[in-house]
C-alpha cells in the first residue's frame, strides 16, 4: 500500500479480529498515516529520486562551468562593471542637469537639480580618485583569483 508492506490480514489468521476490525485499522491506517502531509512529501521524494539526482549532478556541473568561466573572464567582469559605473555617474550627472534646463531661469526646482548633478559628478569624481589609487590593488586581486 503507498510502498508500504504491510502483512494481509485475514478473519482467517487471525480469529481475534473481526472483518469490521481490519477494516477499521486500515482504514485509520491510510488517513493518518497515508495523508499526513509529510508523508506524502517524503513518497514524492521516494518517486522522484532520479530527477533530484539528475538536478543534483547538473546543478554541480553547471556551477564548476561557471566557476572556470569567472576564472578566465574575472579580468573582464572587473574592469568592465568599473567602467560601466563610472559612466553610468556620468551619463546620470548629465541627465539630471539636462533635465534642468527644462525650467524657466530662477526656479528653484532648477537649481536643485543642477545642484544634484553636481553632486553625481562629485560622486563620480571621487570613485575615479578611489579607482586610481586603488589600481594596483585591483590588479593583484585580480590576479591573485
Amino acid at each position: 500500500m503507498y510502498g508500504f508492506c504491510l502483512p494481509k490480514l485475514d478473519t482467517d489468521s487471525i480469529s481475534a479480529f473481526g472483518e469490521n476490525t481490519i477494516k477499521t485499522f486500515e482504514k485509520l491506517f491510510e488517513e493518518t498515516v497515508m495523508n499526513d502531509k509529510v508523508t506524502s512529501y517524503i513518497y514524492d521524494i521516494v518517486n522522484a529520486w532520479q530527477v533530484l539526482a539528475i538536478c543534483a549532478g547538473t546543478s554541480i556541473v553547471l556551477g564548476y562551468l561557471y566557476l572556470l568561466l569567472i576564472r578566465c573572464m574575472g579580468a573582464i567582469i572587473v574592469w568592465l562593471s568599473i567602467i560601466l559605473l563610472q559612466l553610468a555617474l556620468l551619463a546620470g550627472g548629465a541627465y539630471v542637469y539636462n533635465e534642468s534646463n527644462d525650467y524657466e531661469e530662477g526656479n528653484d526646482y532648477r537649481d536643485w537639480l543642477k545642484y544634484a548633478a553636481y553632486g553625481i559628478w562629485g560622486v563620480a569624481g571621487l570613485f575615479f580618485v578611489c579607482i586610481c589609487c586603488c589600481w594596483n590593488a585591483i590588479r593583484i586581486g585580480i590576479a591573485v583569483y
